[in-house]
C-alpha cells in the first residue's frame, strides 16, 4: 500500500541520519523486500522506476514478482517525481 511505502522510506531514511543499518526482508526476500528496495532508489538516487526495477534484478535476480509489485514502484515514482 502507498502509506507502508512511504512510511518504508522515511523509516530508512532517520536510519540513515542517525548512521544506522537498515535489514529489510519479506518471507523469502525477493517480493515485498525488492518492491520497497526499489522505490528506495527511486526517491533517494533519483532513478526511474524501471531503472529502479532493473537495479534490484539485478542485485537480487527474481526480485520484484509480480505485476502488481511493479505496478507499485511505478506509482511510487509518479507520486513522488
Amino acid at each position: 500500500a502507498p502509506d507502508q511505502i512511504d512510511r518504508f522510506v522515511q523509516i530508512v531514511d532517520e536510519a540513515n541520519a542517525r548512521g544506522e543499518a537498515v535489514g529489510v526482508h519479506c518471507a523469502l526476500g525477493f517480493g515485498r523486500t525488492g518492491t520497497m528496495l526499489a522505490c528506495y532508489l527511486v526517491k533517494e538516487r533519483g532513478l526511474a522506476a524501471g531503472d529502479a526495477i532493473a537495479e534490484i534484478r539485478r542485485l537480487r535476480p527474481g526480485s520484484i514478482e509480480t505485476y502488481e509489485q511493479e505496478k507499485a514502484v511505478f506509482q511510487f515514482y509518479q507520486r513522488t517525481k
